[in-house]
């Protein structure tokens, strides 16, 4: 499985205000004669048994008509999702939905983190619209996904749930207990 824009080990990586998977303007995933992009739109990719802080930035594009998702961010820390180098200045992405509100999704989830975080780093995820997916709109998965910082999105109309910690569907509120699974199942 194939994605179009795959940074493998990278630091200080930048993807920014470009269409991937759709061309600018393009209000539905019917190409004639092209078949839908296999892979993820954009795969970040670190190294399970490699601290790995990456510091990469992903922000103003639009990704959509993926058979996998949209972005996937796999063992790697520090990826900011909506955000410019300075970390703070919001700069959206739209997956599964232009600019314009034109339905163009993706086959799985809108976003997908495997990354670990270690209480200094974590990647966030923020300021984007995300919708029209086949699968949840942000999925956080794995016991080390701690600290995933997910803020003032955009999320509806997905295939699963706005938000899914650990892959597995929705998640009872449990007070008074300590959690080990992504983001300590918050509440």
């Amino acid at each position: 499985m194939f994605s179009e824009i795959v940074a493998w080990l990278a630091s200080g990586v930048t993807i920014a205000n470009i269409n991937l998977g759709v061309l600018p303007g393009v209000t539905n995933c019917n190409f004639p004669e092209r078949t839908r992009p296999a892979g993820s739109g954009i795969w970040v990719r670190g190294a399970e048994d490699v601290p790995n802080f990456v510091g990469s930035y992903i922000y103003g594009n639009v990704i959509g008509c993926h058979v996998g998702g949209g972005i996937l961010i796999d063992h790697a820390d520090e990826v900011y999702i909506g955000y410019q180098e300075d970390k703070v200045t919001a700069n959206a992405n739209w997956i599964g939905v232009s600019p314009t509100g034109a339905i163009i999704p993706n086959g799985r989830q809108g976003i997908y983190t495997l990354g670990y975080g270690d209480g200094d780093h974590y990647d966030k995820i923020g300021n984007n619209t995300i919708a029209y997916n086949g699968m949840a709109g942000i999925t956080v998965e794995g016991e080390d996904a701690e600290g995933v910082f997910i803020h003032n999105n955009l999320i509806y109309s997905n295939g699963g749930l706005p938000i899914d910690l650990g892959a597995d569907g929705f998640t009872p509120n449990d007070l008074y207990d300590y959690d080990t699974e992504p983001n300590y199942l918050l509440n």
